[in-house]
């Protein structure tokens, strides 16, 4: 059980992106301080001021990329890192919000789901995992090891009609053959990638 050390361990100052920014990107790359002695960092992302989260993760990088966000929606965001025993306070609060949609041109839009081939493949240590929906759908993107064990989560949520791309990086894991898995309520399909470190 971790508790917070009353004004020793310094809080992350947050990087990028730019507190109030708008972004295109809907996976967009959450920077902040390396701090000297700490082990990890907590940070999470909210639309509802930390009432819910979109991602409460704990990672060993100064950076994190966002599971896919939705369009027109403002988000916030904090860390803070673990030294030793002793938590940090809370950053600062940043917040962001994501552009509105491009409308899609009716020839664009896909007729059917498809789950695509990741590239590139092999991969070291991201690929783009590509997939379609004909209709607005709940999404869950998952990967898995070869024996079936969840690795990653890396949609679950509602997303639009439409072509859309997912990064996926490797970086923490072990050279081999990972299984990512796309599932709505009127589809599942899954293919392989391979690691090579």
């Amino acid at each position: 059980m971790w508790g917070t050390c009353p004004g020793s361990p310094p809080e992350p100052i947050l990087l990028s992106p730019e507190n109030g920014s708008t972004l295109g990107d809907l996976t967009p790359m959450l920077t902040w301080s390396p701090f000297a002695n700490s082990e990890f960092y907590t940070i999470q992302v909210s639309n509802d001021d930390f009432s819910s989260f979109i991602a409460d993760e704990v990672v060993t990088d100064t950076t994190f990329t966002t599971p896919s966000l939705s369009y027109s929606t403002e988000y916030q965001w904090r860390v803070r890192a673990t030294y030793s025993s002793w938590n940090s306070e809370w950053s600062e609060t940043w917040s962001f919000s994501t552009d509105t949609e491009t409308s899609i041109d009716e020839e664009e839009l896909p007729s059917r789901f498809e789950l695509k081939q990741n590239y590139p493949n092999p991969f070291n240590p991201a690929t783009l995992i590509e997939f379609s929906l004909p209709t607005a759908a709940h999404v869950r993107l998952e990967v898995f090891t070869v024996s079936g064990q969840l690795i990653h989560t890396l949609v679950n949520g509602t997303m639009n009609l439409g072509n859309h791309t997912v990064r996926f990086d490797g970086k923490s894991l072990s050279s081999g053959v990972y299984i990512y898995r796309l599932s709505t309520s009127e589809f599942t399909d899954s293919r392989m990638m391979n690691l090579i470190k």
